[in-house]
């Protein structure tokens, strides 16, 4: 696996640029674990699910389980592809 070096992908890109960038990517990554705390709220609370993240904000999600069926999955596929 080839691990990029982000000083020199970033070299020449202005600093107000390289904070929008920094912005926008945090919101994404933000609004990409909200989507999963709620749709996988009982996954993204538990450390026993490795491979989901943990999330904060699982805990607003409380009031229902997670749904595995495959259009729940399907689902949630095609709306993290927007």
């Amino acid at each position: 696996m080839m691990v990029r070096d982000t000083q020199k992908s970033l070299r020449g890109i202005p600093e107000v640029r390289k904070e929008l960038i920094a912005n926008i990517l945090s919101a994404m990554a933000s609004d990409y674990f909200q989507y999963l705390a709620s749709v996988f709220p009982v996954m993204c609370a538990s450390d026993e699910f490795h491979f989901m993240p943990r999330a904060m904000s699982a805990a607003g999600y409380y009031d229902q389980l997670d749904s595995l069926s495959p259009e729940e999955i399907k689902a949630c596929i095609s709306a993290l592809k927007l």
